[in-house]
């Protein structure tokens, strides 16, 4: 893949900067409400479904407040990353009990437009386990701080994994 197809382009109708969520449920409805509104998926109770489906196999919280939804789906159009920032903290059954504070939910569509969803998610698990890159996740506060963080530390990160 060359690395003009790949674009990181961060949409401020996918940040929720202060979003208030009793559940996991709640969360990922409000993020693939978004989605939808954006044409990025074409039916939410759908995506909520597999993203819930998802989450029974095996948390996606990381820990350090962090978690990382995600889902390929045949109701996705393309690659996106949708980021919610939740202050009052939320049970995410986290490998360190921690509640999740800072949300990065990535969906992907299967096939070629596809592509990016493991190199996507490989650089997430990746910033997490590293304590310099895990504070840059959890620093986001603005649409500014995470279209940086997208373009100035992911891509790169993709394109590293991708050059293996």
């Amino acid at each position: 893949m060359k690395s003009s197809h790949l674009v990181f382009s961060p949409s401020p109708s996918l940040f929720f900067p202060a979003l208030a969520a009793a559940s996991r449920e709640e969360l990922l409805t409000t993020l693939a409400g978004a989605l939808t509104e954006q044409g990025i998926a074409s039916h939410r109770d759908a995506l909520v479904k597999i993203l819930l489906e998802r989450e029974a196999v095996g948390t996606t919280a990381l820990g350090f407040g962090i978690a990382i939804p995600h889902v390929r789906s045949m109701v996705v159009e393309s690659t996106v990353v949708a980021f919610a920032r939740l202050p009052d903290g939320l049970d995410f059954a986290a490998p360190d009990g921690e509640p999740v504070h800072v949300v990065f939910l990535i969906s992907a569509p299967y096939g070629v437009t596809g592509a990016l969803y493991l190199p996507l998610l490989d650089a997430f698990a990746a910033a997490v386990r590293q304590k310099s890159a895990r504070r840059r996740l959890l620093a986001v506060e603005s649409f500014d701080d995470f279209a940086n963080l997208m373009t100035q530390f992911v891509r790169p990160k993709v394109l590293e994994i991708l050059a293996r």
